[in-house]
């Protein structure tokens, strides 16, 4: 999470392809990554779906499930 000071500053892009990045790099194997947002916030998945994850159509604990594939 971004504190909502800090929020349309690039932060969450940076931290997010910082974490894919890392993931690839230290779990070569991994395939795919999943997360989950709360569906009124337009702005996280305006995010997510600019560094290509999709929408599974799933809901998990009342939150949208999107998935980046890393093949």
């Amino acid at each position: 999470m971004i504190d909502q000071a800090f929020q349309g500053q690039g932060y969450g892009r940076a931290a997010t392809l910082e974490v894919i990045r890392r993931i690839r790099k230290e779990f070569p194997d991994c395939r795919e990554l999943f997360l989950s947002f709360e569906p009124e916030n337009k702005n996280a998945e305006s995010l997510y779906l600019s560094l290509g994850f999709q929408h599974t159509g799933r809901v998990e604990e009342e939150e949208l499930l999107m998935r980046l594939a890393l093949e």
